[in-house]
């Protein structure tokens, strides 16, 4: 009977762990989570002594945020996961420290590696959900400010198409303080830079690519529990059942997405889309960019034919039946005869 109840007791403890593990996994990398697999100690063992993720926060100055920063300590609180995406490889390396502030959410810090020609590339470090010591004016009241960076693998039919790498905080925007709570809910500042493999210049996975595409967007709804629940990685994730929420004062908003192609085919999957009635409670666009239209009720790829550059800016909006907040579940683009940029989909 004892034995029994210690069996139980460890079971519960293993699930216990394996669930929260893969809890924090959904909240810091939303979009890849599912296509993690951990790797055993063996397989671990040849990304832990390269360690570059360390080396990475040493030289940016983020390792002053650890409380340990001892070497040894923080690659072996490191954890390793695999995915695999057609023909590429990508490595994950996770590490939870404790931290010297006290947050709402656990902290993280991630790397990623990317397998090329049987070598393993660096691709940097994403601080995630690290207090910034700033508190903006008008949020004091939500305690320190926070920061939640992610990694987005962009994938197509036979492997990666490329990475894009988000910057999402609360209470800074381009170094200076702002007010950030609006309409009674906390605003998320967005940014990224899109990498991609089959670049000409051969440069797709290095942080500093010139190459790289930049993408920026209006403010989103911050979850204070869950940053990312509601951020830009959404319109690009390829899944209606997720939707990047705005938080402005007019409930428009602009993605831009830089890049020098111009005349752009626009693929959207309008609202709020993972349930029928999430999306009527929700707004929706319903005039973007030249005054194109987006027919209401329709939770399908809507493909509209634009002109000028890429930017996605909503005019007007279908009003939801309770919230003020409009969402977008799907953006993809592409010029010409070219492929979709964000991954292929169903038209």
């Amino acid at each position: 009977m004892k034995k029994t109840i210690l069996f139980i007791a460890v079971m519960l403890c293993i699930l216990k762990t394996i669930f929260a593990e893969a809890t924090e996994l959904k909240n810091k990398l939303p979009t890849e989570w599912l296509n993690m697999e951990k790797m055993d100690e063996m397989e671990s063992e040849r990304l832990r002594s390269k360690d570059e993720l360390y080396i990475y926060m040493q030289s940016s100055g983020y390792i002053r945020y650890l409380k340990n920063d001892d070497f040894e300590s923080f690659s072996s609180s490191s954890i390793y996961f695999k995915e695999i995406i057609g023909k590429d490889e990508f490595y994950w390396q996770v590490v939870f420290p404790e931290v010297k502030y006290q947050l709402p959410f656990p902290a993280a810090v991630i790397g990623l590696y990317y397998k090329k020609n049987n070598s393993l590339l660096f691709f940097g470090g994403a601080l995630s959900d690290f207090c910034i010591t700033v508190v903006a004016q008008g949020a004091k009241d939500k305690g320190f400010q926070h920061r939640a960076d992610t990694f987005q693998i962009i994938k197509k039919s036979d492997g990666a198409k490329g990475v894009i790498v988000y910057t999402n905080c609360t209470g800074l925007n381009d170094g200076l303080s702002y007010n950030s709570v609006r309409k009674g809910a906390v605003c998320g500042y967005t940014e990224a830079k899109y990498y991609l493999f089959d670049s000409n210049s051969g440069k797709g996975f290095s942080l500093n690519n010139s190459d790289a595409i930049r993408i920026n967007a209006s403010d989103f709804l911050w979850d204070e529990k869950n940053p990312l629940h509601y951020s830009l990685q959404n319109a690009f994730d390829g899944s209606p059942a997720t939707s990047y929420v705005e938080n402005t004062e007019d409930d428009l908003f602009e993605i831009k997405i830089h890049i020098q192609q111009y005349h752009p085919t626009f693929a959207v999957i309008n609202g709020y889309a993972s349930s029928d009635e999430l999306y009527k409670k929700n707004n929706r666009i319903k005039l973007f960019n030249y005054n194109y239209l987006l027919n209401d009720d329709n939770v399908n790829y809507q493909i509209i034919k634009g002109q000028g550059n890429a930017y996605f800016i909503c005019k007007d909006i279908y009003r939801g039946e309770k919230y003020d907040d409009t969402c977008l579940a799907e953006l993809n683009i592409k010029f010409g005869e070219t492929l979709w940029l964000f991954g292929e989909i169903n038209e």
